[in-house]
């Protein structure tokens, strides 16, 4: 994790990734991203949605942002089919019939 201190009046211009997260570790941030605007306070934090480019600024005197990891989007992965044993086979089957 990466942590930067941001002063008043000062913009900062990053690339995101999908998925990254930006947490206001201290003060106000206000950002903004895909035409989104967001404030955060401390202890709160904002998740990329997409690749792009996002513009912070401190909104207080002084404000920490830290960088936190790529988050993974959650995928619903398809489980792999669970074979139940088939007691007696197909002739049982056939003789059910």
């Amino acid at each position: 994790m990466q942590t930067l201190t941001l002063t008043s009046g000062s913009l900062l211009r990053m690339a995101l990734a999908p998925g990254r997260q930006l947490r206001c570790a201290s003060g106000r941030l206000w950002l903004t991203f895909d035409g989104e605007d967001v404030v955060l306070a401390g202890g709160e934090h904002w998740t990329a949605p997409g690749q792009g480019i996002a513009l912070v600024e401190a909104m207080s005197a002084s404000a920490r942002l830290q960088l936190d990891a790529v988050v993974a989007p959650h995928r619903n992965v398809p489980r792999r089919a669970h074979r139940q044993p088939i007691f007696g086979g197909i002739n049982a089957l056939k003789h059910s019939l």
